[in-house]
């Protein structure tokens, strides 16, 4: 039987004989398996939190999470996972996170937003299948509506907020409350100085008492009151320390109330809001405490603090219904300035005053004023701070340190403004009330009393100069209340009123005085110069809705001044220098007076009054051989046609001469005349009762027919340069024999010479001599 064979048999048997006869070719090793595939699926799913409900503002009890898986089912961990509200509103935190080692990655917390339908989507970056997945909730109404008396603070988000009559609701620490849709206030809430915002997603009605003021000034706590569905504020009080805004959209702009003003772009227009309702009746808008904080004292004082903002604003037409009351507050005095070192200048400064409290109602629509009378009144400007220096004494320097005193700036007074973009009607009276600028502070200055003459070589210093500058009363813009170009229906039933400028505050200015000459510098120093410049006062600038000036101007500030007084000259009768010239007393201080000028308003204000109270009076000259002249008094600048009290400069008296002080003498010369009076009979003479400076003396005198005789004597005591005393008698020794022929009477002049020292003089007097048996 014949077989056939194929190719790779024949090769095969081939193969096989070879090998069994022992060849040695090499064999391959067979090839390694092929790698498993690689699982590169990254399937998502929801792990937890689906399908949940909470209420609207608060977080879902269980937070979404989502699992990583491969195709296998086993987890993937090192996956970026991003998590992001898609409806409802809302807010989540920890959006970012990374799967763990179980495949699981979940938000930190998700809030729900609106009532109703929430959405929250899980991202997986990298993910083959299922990304991203939603996680729906439903947001449950919140109706806060106590029955009692509560507590609230921090941010609260509520569907509706209800405060029942007879319920005070308290805030602790601030308060920012949302509600979804209405809020309704007919009871209290009251906060202890913290800053309030209630928001209201759709209509707020305020029947009852919103407060958040402080016992005293300092803070401010702002207030806001917002009802997105417009407002209705009816029998209501409101109390604030802090800007108040009352709106029904908060984005609304000033720029969108000025007449013609149309819509910014991406704001609802006026058109759209018509229907919504901002309305005001009955009811009480106070700034609390009335007056802003006041300026710090110091040797410059600080600023008082400006009054609070009151705005009303509307997108729409805004309604005041009658009995509407708003007041402003009034700013802050500036802080004292006081200085008075123990020795060298002073200088002080007193802050400015505050601006008074503004108040404005705007609306991109119109402003429509009814019903019963509303009051409305814009802030008093702050007074500015008094200023007192007062210098002290430094004997170094030819002139005494000065004072130099400058008050505050009264502050500027609070504006009102009441704008539309369309018109403004009053359609019954309406009383506007503008807040009076502030006074100026008053200045007092007093410079230091001018030291002594120290002997030779340092004349007697001059006392120190005194400048008092007082405040300016506060300035009221040029401003017109009302745009010239916006419709006013009614304008006769708006009464603008008040709007003073400030009075200027006062100066009062004292130079010091001179120091007094002595030994060697005889003269007084000058008095110390006076300077002083009353406040002018505020101007009344303001243009009511007619385009009249309506307030008057403030008065000028007073001005009080004296000048420093000259020292007195030295006395130079005493031993041991002997008589010398008595030293001229001091010029006095010269004084210049600023007029304070009565500001420009309706009616100017009256000037201030300038008074000159011992007005730069010369110092008295010195005692002494000759006596010294008085110094000249002062010279005063006044303003031509000033109003001034009391100009009263002197010049200062001089001095009296040492021997001159004596006056005339009455001398009663009492003895025994001898029955034979000659050869030499003597007898005993007195002088007695006449007026002196303090002296010590030598007299020699000559008396006619008698022959010279001399005699020494000490003046004691000695109470003053014109008091007369009478002395120790002073014994002369006479020959009478030369007068027998003369009777018992004799009188005529009697010359003595007087030496003091280097330094002598002879006086005359009329002596009288009596001889009785």
């Amino acid at each position: 039987m014949s077989r056939v064979w194929s190719s790779a048999v024949v090769a095969g048997l081939v193969s096989g004989m070879l090998g069994a006869c022992g060849g040695s070719g090499p064999t391959s090793p067979p090839p390694p398996p092929p790698p498993p595939p690689v699982d590169t699926a990254r399937n998502v799913a929801v792990h937890a939190g689906a399908g949940q409900s909470a209420p609207a503002g608060q977080p879902v009890p269980i937070p979404p999470a989502i699992r990583v898986t491969n195709g296998a089912g086993a987890p993937v961990s090192g996956m970026t996972v991003t998590f992001a509200v898609t409806a409802g509103g809302g807010s989540v935190t920890g959006g970012t996170a990374t799967t763990g080692g179980d495949g699981v990655a979940a938000v930190g917390s998700w809030v729900l937003g609106a009532v109703g339908a929430n959405a929250l989507a899980a991202t997986v970056t990298g993910a083959t299948t299922g990304s991203p997945v939603t996680f729906t909730a439903t947001g449950q109404p919140v109706i806060v509506q106590p029955g009692a008396d509560t507590t609230l603070s921090g941010v609260v988000s509520v569907t509706r907020f209800t405060v029942p009559v007879g319920v005070t609701v308290t805030v602790r620490d601030s308060l920012v409350l949302r509600a979804d849709s209405a809020v309704e206030i007919r009871g209290r809430i009251e906060g202890n100085c913290v800053p309030v915002t209630i928001e209201a997603g759709q209509a707020l009605t305020l029947k009852g008492t919103v407060r958040n003021a402080c016992a005293q000034a300092g803070p401010r706590p702002r207030l806001t009151l917002v009802g997105r569905g417009g407002y209705r504020v009816d029998s209501a009080a409101v109390e604030t320390s802090g800007d108040l805004l009352l709106t029904n959209d908060p984005t609304l702009t000033e720029a969108e109330v000025e007449p013609g003003a149309s819509a910014a772009p991406g704001r609802v227009s006026t058109a759209a809001v018509a229907a919504t309702d901002c309305i005001v009746a009955n009811s009480r808008f106070d700034a609390k405490p009335t007056k802003a904080a006041n300026g710090v004292a110091g040797q410059t004082g600080t600023a008082g603090a400006d009054g609070t903002l009151m705005r009303g604003m509307c997108r729409g037409t805004l309604r005041l219904e009658g009995g509407v009351v708003i007041v402003a507050q009034e700013g802050g005095d500036g802080g004292m300035g006081q200085h008075q070192p123990g020795s060298g200048p002073a200088s002080a400064e007193g802050g400015p005053g505050g601006a008074g409290g503004r108040l404005e109602l705007l609306a991109s629509g119109e402003v429509i004023s009814s019903g019963p009378l509303n009051l409305l009144a814009s802030g008093v400007g702050g007074r500015g701070g008094d200023a007192r220096a007062i210098a002290g004494p430094d004997p170094a320097g030819p002139v005494a340190p000065q004072a130099v005193a400058g008050g505050g700036t009264g502050g500027a007074p609070g504006l009102a403004a009441i704008r539309a973009a369309s018109r403004i009607e009053f359609a019954a009276i309406t009383r506007l009330s503008i807040g009076r600028g502030g006074i100026g502070g008053n200045a007092t200055a007093v410079g230091a009393r001018g030291a002594d003459a120290a002997g030779p070589t340092t004349p007697a210093q001059a006392g120190g100069d005194a400048f008092a500058f007082a405040g300016l009363g506060g300035n009221s813009p040029s401003r017109q209340l009302t745009p010239q170009n916006l419709t006013v229906v009614g304008p006769e039933n708006l009464l603008v009123i008040d709007g003073d400028g400030g009075r200027g505050g006062d100066a009062e200015a004292t130079g010091g005085e001179g120091g007094t000459g002595t030994a060697g510098r005889a003269d007084g120093g000058r008095g110390g110069i006076s300077e002083g410049a009353g406040g002018l006062g505020g101007d009344a600038l303001l243009v009511d809705h007619l385009g009249k000036r309506f307030g008057a101007g403030g008065a000028g500030g007073a001005v009080r001044l004296a000048g420093g007084r000259g020292g007195r000259g030295a006395a130079q009768c005493s031993l041991p220098l002997g008589l010398l010239p008595g030293g001229k007393g001091g010029d006095g201080g010269a004084v210049r007076a600023f007029l304070g000028i009565g500001g420009i308003g309706r009616v100017g204000g009256p000037d201030g009054a300038i008074t000159l109270n011992g007005v730069g009076n010369g110092g008295n000259g010195g005692h002494g051989e000759p006596a010294g002249q008085g110094g000249a008094g002062g010279a005063a600048t006044v303003p031509a046609g000033a109003n001034r009290v009391g100009l009263n400069h002197a010049v200062g008296q001089r001095g009296f001469d040492c021997i001159g002080g004596f006056g005339d003498l009455s001398t009663i010369v009492t003895g025994t005349l001898d029955p034979n009076p000659c050869p030499s009979v003597h007898t005993t003479q007195t002088i007695s009762s006449f007026s002196a400076n303090p002296v010590a003396y030598q007299i020699s005198e000559s008396i006619p027919h008698w022959g010279p005789g001399q005699t020494t004597g000490q003046l004691s005591p000695a109470p003053g340069p014109t008091t007369e005393w009478s002395q120790t008698p002073v014994v002369y020794s006479r020959d009478l024999c030369s007068m027998q022929s003369s009777g018992p009477v004799v009188s005529g002049p009697v010359s003595f010479l007087f030496t003091l020292g280097p330094t002598s003089v002879t006086k005359t007097f009329n002596v009288r001599f009596e001889f009785r048996p």
